[in-house]
């Protein structure tokens, strides 16, 4: 009662797997067992609600997240186009918002991309303010 029995095969076996936690060659390997009971533990903890699932935006909106802080850059040079400390500290800013918000998702069970729209962010910035300097 209230139990789960896995079966299979731990120690020096074939069914060993890496994991994103392995790293070389000489790396631990986990037992494919092992790494059932992780998936069933998880599942368990979500169905009993002690912890959330986590859940990550479709491919669209990742797109439309990553446009979104790259018009950013476009339009913090576009208002600020002859002050660099303006355009730096409102740079940072932007970034300060965007990591927090990702934190904040996180936190509350969502996945959202952090390094791509920041880096579209600084990209954008650099761009039109070369173009705008040309």
């Amino acid at each position: 009662k209230n139990k789960i029995d896995l079966i299979g095969v731990v120690g020096h076996n074939q069914d060993l797997h890496r994991t994103p936690y392995s790293q070389g060659e000489q790396a631990k390997r986990f037992s494919g067992v092992m790494i059932h009971a992780l998936m069933t533990s998880q599942l368990v903890d979500a169905v009993l609600q002690k912890q959330k699932p986590l859940y990550w935006a479709s491919s669209t909106l990742e797109m439309l997240w990553i446009a979104f802080w790259s018009a950013m850059g476009t339009i913090i040079i576009f208002f600020n186009k002859r002050s660099p400390i303006k355009i730096m500290s409102t740079i940072i800013i932007a970034l300060a918002l965007l990591f927090t918000s990702c934190w904040l998702c996180l936190v509350n069970g969502v996945w959202l991309l952090a390094i791509a729209p920041a880096v579209g962010l600084i990209l954008s910035a650099s761009f039109s303010l070369a173009y705008s300097r040309k």
